[in-house]
């Protein structure tokens, strides 16, 4: 479990140095994330999907879909919007509607 963490803890770190504007933009518009949260939109805008993400951070896939359900409740993004597409939004300077944060 400690070899996840810091496996996770390193990708997260290089994640932060290749896309430090995006997640600077992130942080700005969505100030109401937790870390978990960051990370995931962050391994999302790399076009991952649930089951690799599920991996990389050594949880299961149904964790990662709450998760997805968390902030999708948190930033009142319906279930028919495109969890990605807002992520794009941020990452080409877009505001998005923050209902919650």
């Amino acid at each position: 479990l400690h070899v996840l963490l810091s496996l996770n803890e390193t990708l997260f770190d290089l994640m932060t140095k290749a896309h430090g504007d995006f997640l600077r933009k992130l942080d700005h518009q969505l100030p109401c994330l937790t870390t978990n949260e960051r990370q995931l939109y962050a391994l999302l805008e790399l076009n991952m999907n649930t089951n690799d993400i599920a991996k990389i951070k050594g949880v299961s896939e149904r964790a990662i879909i709450m998760a997805r359900h968390r902030i999708r409740k948190k930033l009142g993004i319906s279930s028919d919007e495109n969890l990605v597409q807002s992520i794009r939004s941020i990452k080409n300077g877009e505001a998005i509607a923050n209902k919650n944060c």
